[in-house]
This record gives structure tokens, sequence and C-alpha cells, in this order.
């Protein structure tokens, strides 16, 4: 007799959560960060670590307890809405802000340095090598979490004044990817209401005209000017959040064009940084809008490396043929790969 499939269990709705259970599925299918939390539980379980300690309970439910069909994950939903009035109530939330409160708090519960070293991340006479020098130096003295370590990438924002041609280069983190969706198809001139997964990237990477009312104040030049603005990818994470944003105009007839591989190297600039992924969770939605309808979560298994669909507490089977054609995906999680 073969042993259960661990990570098949779901999560009961307790009260208009199903955006938050569809993220947390998507997270613990993780596999980097879920080992990593079942193996340091007596690290991570104090009354410090508020989320992380609540995060580390619905890992243990949904992948150590494979006996049981679902778990009611209260005490998350309660921990949350203590430590952020956003995901109070029984209202539906934008599940990448979720997202982001979730990544970004639990980085500053297990972040295992504390120097707080401010660093100038701006340059104006850019050396690709040398600003990455500095700036993962500064990224080391002061980022070190199973978080950083997994969702952090590097973006580089150019910013060219248009009267002395000369360009500031400020190096920021970036923990999610949002794409909107409306502009890239308008941005690729497209006239039919489908855009590629490739064609965000290239929008990501547009020349922005920044002229009248949206002129810089040039800090070589010292007067106001056009300006011509692009972002770069420096370095992309191991894990690659990507937000699908419809806006609030619900463009949700917009398809998406992605398959279950995703190779970005043409749009990194260190070949050396993860740049081939593999599709591992989707955040999808049902209904007229992204405040009401429903969340579901599609999954492959790290076990078996099928695909289910986590739709609160039931769970069945999938394949990536539903994966592309129920609802509208919302969030998409890629982890890398060796090519």
């Amino acid at each position: 007799m073969s042993l259960p499939i661990e990570g098949l269990v779901g999560l009961q709705n307790v009260g208009a959560t199903c955006h938050m259970n569809s993220t947390l599925q998507c997270l613990s299918n993780i596999e980097k960060l879920r080992i990593y939390f079942l193996d340091n539980k007596s690290k991570i379980k104090n009354k410090v670590n508020k989320l992380s300690s609540s995060l580390l309970t619905v890992f243990e439910n949904l992948w150590e307890k494979s006996s049981a069909t679902y778990y009611t994950p209260q005490e998350f939903k309660d921990v949350i809405s203590e430590m952020n009035p956003l995901f109070k109530g029984i209202q539906a939330n934008d599940t990448k802000d979720l997202i982001l409160f979730i990544l970004e708090t639990i980085h500053n519960e297990l972040n295992e340095v504390n120097n707080n070293i401010s660093g100038n991340n701006i340059y104006n006479a850019f050396d690709y090598n040398a600003a990455f020098a500095n700036f993962s130096m500064y990224f080391r003295k002061n980022y070190n979490s199973i978080i950083s370590n997994l969702f952090y990438g590097m973006n580089n924002l150019m910013m060219t004044c248009c009267t002395c041609q000369k360009t500031l280069h400020n190096v920021q983190c970036f923990n999610i990817l949002i794409f909107p969706l409306e502009e890239v198809r308008k941005y690729k001139g497209y006239n039919r209401n489908i855009v590629s997964i490739y064609d965000c990237f290239d929008y990501n990477e547009r020349q922005d005209y920044m002229v009248g009312e949206n002129q810089i104040s040039c800090i070589f030049c010292n007067r106001m000017s056009n300006s011509i603005n692009q972002t770069k990818i420096i370095i992309s994470p191991n894990v690659l959040i990507i937000n699908l944003n419809r806006g609030k105009g619900l463009m949700y007839d917009i398809k998406l064009q992605f398959l279950e591989y995703l190779d970005i190297k043409k749009y990194v600039f260190y070949s050396a940084s993860p740049h081939y992924y593999e599709l591992v969770g989707v955040v999808s939605h049902l209904g007229a809008s992204d405040m009401s309808g429903h969340f579901i979560a599609f999954c492959r298994n790290s076990e078996n490396c099928k695909w289910y669909k986590f739709n609160d507490a039931i769970v069945t089977e999938s394949n990536f043929q539903e994966v592309l054609n129920f609802g509208v995906p919302c969030i998409l999680f890629f982890n890398s790969v060796k090519c």
C-alpha cells in the first residue's frame, strides 16, 4: 500500500478568506521555504515571531498531518488581523498586499542581522560590477533571512536627463514583480486581448518618456527637465512572484499566455543569477471583481510533480490545462531550476 501524498490538505474558509487560503497553499508548495520552516521549528516558534510561528503551524498541518482532509487556519487569520488592520473582518483583500505583508513581516522577524547599516545605492557614473559589489555588501549586512535569500532580487532604476544626458542609477531590492496587463497590451500595440508573459517582461524594461508635468528635477544640471526612465533587472530571485494587475477597471477579459517553464535570461543583467523557472503555484480568481468573487489555488506538488486544485477545504487532482483555463490568474509563483 502506497503512502499518502503529503501537502494535499485543504484550508477551511473562516470568513471570506479564500484569498488568504490560496496564498498560503502556494507558499506551502515552495519547497525550500517549507523545508526551512519545518526543519527550524524551535528557532521559529516563539512569542516574538508571531506571523512566522503561525505560518509554521499552517505548514505543519498541511504537510505533516496528511490523514486530515482540511485544516482551519483561524490562528493565522487572528494573528495577521491583529498585526495589520487591512486584514481584519471578513472582506476580501488584495492578494498582492497580503503576500507583500507576509514576506516583509516574516523577513523582519527572521532576519539574522540587525546592523541597519545605511548604504548609498545611488550612482551617477554607473559601473554595474562596482554597483553590484557595493549593493551586495550592503545587502548582506542588512538582509539575511529565508525570505531575503529566496524572494529578493535586485533592480536598477535608471533616469536619464534629456538636458545634460546624465543618468541617475538607483539600485533597489524587489520581492514581487507587478505587471499591469492593460498597459502591457497597449504598449505592445495589440488590438487583441491576449498578452504573453514575455510581453510583460518587455514592458517592464521599456523606456518611459517623462515630459510636461512629469518632468524631473535633475541633480546634475540643477533644473527641471524631461527624462527617460527605464528599469533593468540586475539579479532575479530564486523564487519569482508575479502579480498580474488588471486594475480597478476589471480588465478580466485580457488573457495571459504562459507555460510551465519560464526563461528570462535576456531580461537579467547578470547571467549567473537565476533565470530559468518552473511554475509551482497560481492564485486564480472567479467573479466580476478582484474584491469579490472567489479565489482558488493551483499548486504543483513537489512529491509527485502533479497539479492539484485547492478550493478552500476541497482538494482535487488537476492538470496544467485546467490551470490555464480555470478562472483568471492573478499571482504566479515560479521556482528557479537548473536548465
